[in-house]
């Protein structure tokens, strides 16, 4: 049977119906913070595991570009374009969001980004949309980063656009040390003071590492110019079950002014299932003022199928009043015998009847096959609680799509791989990479697109910690890189 590859372009709607949320984690931490520390199934990761799960012997997907708009429970919220190389990595995206007023979508942002032959960002780019002068994207930050041998990166100058000048100009810089397992220790930033023409001291963080690398220590600090010295702000805790998946994290800020101390702030405890999927996830607020302990806050399930796949999301938030979890919204997926989703439901919770109540649902099906094109197509619905139906929301701007093109690997068009051989397949303990010329990065990931290891510069790979199950081996040389998928037994 003739091997084909497939190519594919993204288009898709995302809708979900606009519920009561807990606004206390957003608005207790920087979305930095957030996106650091968190574990979130973002677009990027559904977008990732759809492209790994169709990687085998027969077929080879690669995206390179997407476009998809997510909305709310009755108006478009943001559509966002983005553009990736031959290896995977984004090089341009472009934000709108929906205005009411003109019922159409308006520029907010652009990021443009350039990578070595690693696959390392050296360069980013920002730009604004100036909605009132030029009626054009400007050009807003700049990022330059330095990497060590080992893909590390060590130094990163940020730049911001200065109109009168209309060049950019230094505004900060961060330096970062990293161990011998490539898990970093130390980070310090820097602002670049206009007065003095140089970079000074701003904050500083310093982390630590269980034997598997696994970050067990975080701590913060912020530079005070009257002392001249970093003074603690914030310290982490985490800890970890024997496959390396996090349990236990503890957040604490620092009492500068009483107890000279980190006090607790906010806690999470997570659960998992036998192959690694979290199910549960109950995060708590420290109540400082009442009972000096943890008060639970939000909690969240989830139930997935034998191939990974999330099949249901249930979310509660805290009442106080009744001391107990009241259910929020619920999330319901189904998939086809190859992982293709075929339908997406959502549901918001009604109190007062005490009943889950549909809002949105997306139907997913083959619109049109042919030699070398498939095109997948979700339509979407929202369900009228007045008459208890679904009505289709027959608007383009309410579709998904998935566009595939089959390329057969005699074409000219054919994407070259470098010829890397893993063994053996099954494995139980060790995998083995042979058909490098130069030293590798090797990330391994689940069936969910969650990376769950990596590491350089081995050909020798020990999953012996990783539940059974398949998984996907993204291997990359500094000249190209390839995807293979794997059976831990």
């Amino acid at each position: 049977m003739k091997k084909l590859t497939l190519l594919f372009v993204f288009i898709s709607i995302f809708g979900y119906a606009q519920t009561t949320t807990l606004p206390s984690i957003q608005e207790r931490f920087s979305q930095e913070f957030l996106d650091m520390n968190q574990n979130v199934n973002n677009v990027q990761s559904q977008l990732f595991q759809r492209e790994m799960l169709f990687q085998d012997e027969n077929y080879n997907l690669r995206l390179d570009s997407q476009n998809y708009i997510s909305f709310y429970s009755t108006n478009l919220a943001s559509k966002y374009e983005e553009t990736y190389d031959a290896n995977g990595n984004q090089t341009l995206f472009i934000e709108y969001f929906w205005s009411t007023n003109s019922q159409s979508f308006v520029p907010n942002k652009k990021r443009e980004q350039t990578y070595d032959a690693n696959g390392n960002q050296t360069l980013l780019i920002e730009y604004y949309w100036d909605t009132y002068d030029s009626q054009s994207f400007v050009p807003n930050k700049k990022r330059e980063q330095t990497y060590d041998a080992n893909g590390n990166e060590t130094l990163s100058i940020g730049y911001s656009w200065d109109d009168y000048t209309q060049s950019f100009v230094q505004s900060n810089k961060r330096e970062q040390t990293y161990d011998t397992n490539g898990n970093q220790t130390l980070f310090i930033e820097y602002f670049w003071d206009t007065n003095t023409q140089s970079f000074v001291q701003s904050n500083k963080r310093e982390q630590t590492y269980d034997a598997n690398g696994n970050q067990t220590l975080f701590i913060e600090y912020y530079w005070e110019n009257f002392r001249q010295s970093f003074i603690p702000d914030k310290k982490i805790e985490q800890t970890y079950d024997a496959n390396g998946n996090e349990t236990l994290y503890i957040d604490y800020f620092w009492d500068d002014y009483n107890t000279q101390s980190f006090v607790e702030n906010y806690k999470r405890e997570q659960a998992y299932d036998a192959n690694g999927n979290q199910t549960l996830l109950i995060d708590y607020f420290w109540d400082n003022y009442n009972t000096q302990s943890f008060i639970q806050n939000y909690k969240r399930e989830q139930t997935y199928d034998t191939n990974g796949n999330e099949t249901l999301f249930i979310e509660y938030y805290w009442d106080a009043n009744t001391q107990s979890f009241v259910p929020n919204n619920k999330r319901e997926h189904t998939y086809d015998a190859n992982n293709f989703k075929t339908n997406e439901t959502s549901y918001v919770w009604d109190g007062v009847q005490g009943v889950y109540k549909p809002s949105f649902k997306m139907d997913i099906s083959i619109q049109s096959e042919t030699d070398t094109n498939i095109v997948r197509e979700g339509i979407m619905y929202e369900y009228d609680t007045n008459v208890n139906t679904w009505n289709e929301l027959e608007r383009e701007e309410y579709k998904s799509y998935w566009y595939y093109t089959k390329i057969s690997t005699l074409s000219a068009d054919k994407v070259e791989s470098p010829t890397f051989v893993i063994y053996p397949n099954p494995t139980d303990n060790t995998l083995f990479i042979t058909g490098n010329k130069t030293p590798i990065a090797v990330a391994i990931y689940n069936v969910l697109g969650k990376e769950v290891l990596s590491i350089k510069n081995t050909n020798k790979i020990n999953v012996q910690a990783l539940p059974s199950g398949v998984y996907v081996i993204r291997i990359s040389d500094g000249i190209g890189q390839t995807n293979r998928k794997f059976i831990k037994n």
